[in-house]
């Protein structure tokens, strides 16, 4: 799957530099939306795989922006605050495919993108 595309909804800029860099290592094609409607634009034009949404970034519009992604069959994967378990819970119940805390993906994205790599082989 080289050179699949990859959407990110993140507000943590530096955690975004670490996103590019794992992304660029594994060939993945990966774009950013940086506002709710820009993620809406970018997800019709793009259809990506993969979403990749930071929990806080989306706020009251994560339950339409998991829609959205589902509609369009993408994966999805979320993070957030380990201390926001409800809101971890929350999406996974909307039907994210993996939910993470913020310290463990933050920590790992070359782990979770390489893994989705190999399931999507």
């Amino acid at each position: 799957m080289v050179g699949e595309a990859v959407l990110a909804y993140v507000s943590d800029q530096m955690f975004a530099v670490d996103l590019r860099e794992t992304a660029a290592k594994t060939e993945i094609t990966l774009s950013f939306a940086s506002s709710s409607n820009d993620f809406k634009e970018r997800l019709n034009q793009v259809h990506p795989a993969l979403v990749i949404l930071d929990l806080i970034a989306a706020g009251a519009e994560l339950e339409w922006m998991i829609k959205e992604c589902q509609s369009l069959n993408c994966t999805v994967i979320a993070y957030g605050p380990h201390s926001q378990a409800e809101l971890l819970n929350k999406a996974k119940s909307l039907g994210c495919n993996e939910v993470y805390t913020n310290s463990w993906f933050k920590q790992n994205p070359d782990e979770v993108l390489k893994s989705w790599l190999v399931l999507n082989e």
